[in-house]
């Protein structure tokens, strides 16, 4: 099965993290870096099948998600975000994969220059996140997740939703 990266670093981004109870949080003016890894074509496994002892075809089988890290520094730093991401905001509904009571959010990072669209977007991630906000209201963050719904880099899905 062949497995693709994405590497990019950017520049006065903005990273947007919401549930799918319409509460939304936003992180501005972020410089960092973007790690994509483990992609796979439509986001599925490859299984081989065989006859007769004999290689047939292969076929898409299982889900297979990809690992995001995206690291950096924000301008302007939402407090929302990890309270977001944990699911401890009132009205916090999930619909994760259809059916399902785990606590996942969206992250959308837009650092779109122009006419260039460089918009990355996870659907359905539970993220592992830590920041330090210094008194000017600015913070050093990691964010760490794989997605399990579509996925987005560039402008360009690289997984589907099915």
């Amino acid at each position: 099965m062949a497995a693709a990266d994405f590497h990019r670093s950017f520049a006065d981004a903005q990273i947007t993290i919401s549930d799918d109870g319409g509460n939304s949080a936003v992180l501005g003016g972020v410089t960092g870096n973007i790690s994509v890894s483990g992609m796979v074509p439509q986001g599925r496994g490859s299984v081989v099948v065989q006859a007769q002892g004999a290689n047939t075809g292969a076929r898409l089988g299982e889900r297979v998600n990809p690992t995001v890290s995206i690291t950096g520094n924000a301008r302007r730093f939402d407090s929302d975000a990890q309270k977001i991401a944990m699911g401890v905001i009132a009205g916090y509904v999930s619909t994760t994969a259809d059916i399902g009571d785990d606590v996942r959010c969206d992250i959308e990072l837009d650092d779109s220059v122009s006419t260039d669209t460089r918009l990355c977007t996870f659907d359905d991630a539970r993220v592992t996140f830590s920041y330090t906000v210094s008194p000017g209201g600015t913070g050093e963050f990691t964010m760490e997740f794989e997605p399990i719904g579509p996925v987005v880099l560039d402008g360009v899905t690289y997984i589907p939703a099915r």
